[in-house]
């Protein structure tokens, strides 16, 4: 079975603190879910990274008879380390594509990597879902922000 996912992250390297979003659809339904990036994310391609891990995992724990998952992202760099193309140099992002590959061969998953454009205007389904990713990302980053500033009063 296909899953398709859309996933998003925000990311403030300022307080290191982070939202990641995913979108996940397939024959048996609809998934939608944030949450806070880990502590050992340092930058938001690592952001990013963290977000397709949680829908690989999201999609093979709600459905596991998917065998292929299409990953549309915003950002390049964390689908080519979601691919093996090349590593991340961070010890934080290391460990994250270790556990994305650990679940494609455990699995026998299929990713299908898919470059999606950020920030456009319009309403074809690609567009509408990359900004609904990308709000939900946002919207948790900006309440782990408020989190730490109401930790430092």
């Amino acid at each position: 079975m296909l899953t398709t996912l859309y996933c998003d992250a925000s990311f403030c390297p300022h307080e290191l603190v982070g939202g990641w979003a995913i979108w996940l659809r397939s024959e048996r339904g609809r998934h939608v879910e944030n949450g806070a990036t880990p502590d050992y994310c340092q930058n938001a391609s690592e952001a990013e990274l963290v977000a397709i891990y949680a829908g690989i995992y999201r999609a093979l724990t709600r459905w596991p008879e998917t065998t292929a998952i299409l990953v549309r992202s915003d950002c390049t760099t964390a689908l080519d380390w979601m691919m093996d193309r090349y590593y991340p140099k961070r010890k934080g992002g290391q460990r994250v594509a270790k556990k994305i590959r650990q679940l494609r061969y455990q699995r026998g998953v299929r990713l299908i990597p898919r470059w999606v454009k950020a920030h456009r205007e319009g309403s074809e389904t690609d567009v509408y879902l990359n900004r609904r990713v990308d709000e939900l990302a946002r919207e948790m980053m900006v309440g782990q922000r408020k989190g730490r500033e109401f930790l430092a009063e």
